[in-house]
């Protein structure tokens, strides 16, 4: 069969066309180093390719999220280990003024560093990781406690929420990275409020509620003598008495003597000495009254002391005390708190340090140790070692509620970890099924580039010969 020019020439350029295409596709993969460049390259892989990338994007995203909150959980957790350990040194503090042997400058200078203590503990509280507060529960924005003024005092308030931040890590896996701070630092099973003072005062029938300490005030405001006393020439020196309520003063002129209640008999000074002007008698309960005796006439008599008096909470507006209400009720608008007493039992003028376990905070619970420290000379020896006592025993709840927090903090950084380990390790197994996928074989296609380039060189050779013969050649 004789064949034409023209399917001749056209035989051969569609040769050298594919030659030429299988050139430019051998150069193409060696070049960039991929098999499928475009979807027209290989349909099926380039389906596979694609979800393959989608499967490795939401891969990368989920371990970038992981980084971050693991960071965040790390960073809690270094905080509140750094706060436990900071709340053990305060407590060894505690227990060392409660020694007996300490003298009161003693006392002072370790409230004076508890008071640092306090500050470095609300710097612990007040966190931040990456601009945000760690401890504001979802409130990231804000410090998780801001200082409040109550009275000559100051709290640490807290001004979070209870609420938990959460992160996603992908496939519908949530992890809280953070604890609040009213539970990190105030524990959240409060125990009721406690008293601690020589007062007499007691705790009404009506449960309080707060979420600090309250320093309860009972002020003595006048002393009121039997008008027998004032006829047998005694008188009150006002200003400093302590006395609450009633009591019996006795004058047994025979022995010489003078008592206050159960309290001890002094030998009655000479009513000419200087003494006689500002005489101090004291009862069985440690209250205090003033007298003049540098008019007494000298006659026997025994009758009633009064003292008057009012209580107010935390430096808030003074309640006068009738001595009859068992259930008074005292609120501080400033700190929400509630306190319910009874006020049948007051002896003593002086303070009450109102302790609302479990749920005040760790920095209220070393500010109020500080102020007790500071102040013990107007609080007195015994009432201070039983406020000592109650916040010891408070400041050790709010370490292992810290170390427990941290703990939380903790296993949930190890679990971070763990997912983090499992995306990486699916990553690689992504890259390499990605890389079968679209990845060239660099050896395969360098032998099929050196076998087009001959193929074209022989068709070339073949086209040369065939396009010089001319239409005589045919025609011979």
């Amino acid at each position: 069969m004789r064949i034409a020019s023209n399917t001749a020439y056209r035989r051969l350029n569609n040769t050298l066309q594919g030659n030429y295409q299988k050139l430019f596709r051998a150069q193409e993969q060696i070049s960039t180093g991929l098999r499928v460049a475009k979807p027209s390259d290989d349909p099926a892989s380039a389906a596979r390719i694609i979800q393959l990338r989608q499967r490795l994007a939401r891969n990368e995203s989920a371990s970038d999220a992981a980084g971050r909150g693991g960071d965040v959980l790390n960073a809690g957790s270094a905080r509140l280990g750094d706060a436990a350990t900071l709340l053990s040194e305060a407590r060894a503090l505690i227990v060392q003024a409660q020694n007996g042997t300490l003298s009161p400058a003693d006392r002072e200078a370790i409230g004076t560093q508890m008071f640092s203590l306090r500050d470095q503990l609300l710097s612990f509280g007040n966190a931040e990781q990456g601009g945000r507060f760690l401890f504001s529960g979802s409130a990231t924005a804000e410090p998780a406690f801001q200082e409040l003024k109550v009275g000559d005092s100051v709290r640490a308030m807290y001004a979070g929420d209870d609420l938990t931040q959460s992160f996603a890590l992908g496939s519908g896996v949530e992890l809280g990275i953070n604890v609040p701070g009213d539970v990190a630092f105030g524990g959240a099973k409060p125990t009721g409020v406690s008293l601690s003072g020589k007062t007499g005062l007691q705790l009404g029938a009506t449960g309080s509620q707060g979420q600090t300490y309250e320093e309860l005030l009972i002020d003595q405001t006048g002393t009121t003598l039997n008008p027998a006393l004032v006829a047998a020439g005694v008188a009150s020196v006002p200003g400093q008495d302590t006395l609450l309520g009633s009591d019996t003063l006795t004058i047994d002129a025979t022995a010489g003597t003078i008592t206050l209640g159960s309290g001890e008999a002094l030998l009655l000074p000479d009513p000419t000495s200087p003494e006689a002007q500002n005489f101090t008698v004291t009862n069985g309960d440690g209250a205090e009254v003033r007298l003049d005796l540098s008019g007494y006439t000298g006659a026997d008599v025994s009758a009633t002391v009064s003292g008057s008096a009012e209580i107010s909470i935390s430096g808030g507006t003074p309640v006068a005390i009738d001595f009859t209400e068992d259930d008074l009720r005292l609120e501080n608008s400033t700190t929400g708190s509630v306190v319910y007493v009874d006020t049948t039992q007051l002896a003593v003028a002086g303070t009450e340090l109102a302790v609302f376990g479990g749920s005040t905070n760790a920095i209220d619970l070393l500010q109020a140790t500080a102020e007790a420290l500071v102040s013990q000379e107007e609080i007195g020896t015994q009432a201070l070692l039983e406020r000592l006592s109650v916040l010891s025993d408070e400041v050790e709840s709010r370490r292992n509620g810290l170390l427990s927090s941290q703990a939380t903090l903790g296993g949930r950084a190890k679990r971070v970890e763990d997912i983090d380990r499992d995306l990486q390790s699916v990553r690689v197994r992504v890259i390499e099924l990605l890389s079968e996928e679209q990845d060239v074989d660099m050896a395969e296609v360098a032998l099929e580039l050196q076998q087009t380039q001959f193929a074209l060189e022989s068709t070339q050779a073949a086209a040369g010969r065939v396009l010089t013969r001319s239409l005589l050649d045919f025609l011979r």
